[in-house]
């Protein structure tokens, strides 16, 4: 005849407990130190010198989801959102787009203009000679939709466009990292 298996006692602790760990990373990279919004603000001084309204656009964007933070979503009160670093230069593109006049949430296009520019500031950094590096967005209509172009050189304006932007990612992309090597350095210096 089978022998049975005696079941361990659940009723009695077994010294193993278990506790709710966070699965939120804090920064993409570990080490790598993560930024707040105000941080942001600091660092977009040249680009965009109210900070009052830099970081209420910033707020604002995250909201709308044109920002995304590392940690929580809804860090809740008193707690600060964590961004990567590298979202400073999406910030900047997004304020001179407002500069513009634009209505930044509502424009359909911004998610790929975005992600263009980041491949662009990958390949730019690598850059030994950095020229004019361009991010143009070309409406043509509601029937022939948006073009995002990024180039080197002068802009290439369509004379058929109903509307073309141009934004100089050079200047943005080397605006943003003086500051950001600035705004790093002084909070690892800086004691916790």
């Amino acid at each position: 005849m089978p022998r049975l298996r005696e079941l361990p006692d659940r009723s009695k602790p077994t010294g193993h407990t278990l506790t709710a760990e966070s699965l939120t990373v804090h920064s993409p990279i570990l080490g790598t130190p993560t930024l707040t919004i105000g941080q942001i603000t600091e660092q977009l001084a040249a680009i965009a010198p109210d900070k009052v309204a830099g970081r209420e656009r910033l707020r604002h964007w995250t909201r709308e989801g044109l920002l995304l933070p590392v940690a929580d979503h809804h860090s809740g009160t008193g707690n600060h959102r964590q961004y990567d670093p590298s979202i400073s230069y999406d910030a900047a593109i997004l304020h001179a787009i407002a500069r513009a006049g634009l209505n930044v949430v509502s424009l359909p296009y911004l998610q790929t203009a975005l992600s263009k520019a980041r491949d662009a500031r990958l390949k730019w950094e690598r850059a030994t000679i950095k020229g004019p590096l361009l991010l143009e967005i070309v409406q043509k209509g509601a029937e022939c939709g948006t073009e995002i172009l990024i180039h080197e050189g002068d802009p290439k304006y369509d004379t058929a466009a109903e509307l073309t932007i141009v934004i100089n990612l050079a200047w943005i992309f080397a605006n943003v990292r003086t500051d950001l090597t600035k705004t790093t350095s002084r909070r690892r210096a800086s004691p916790r």
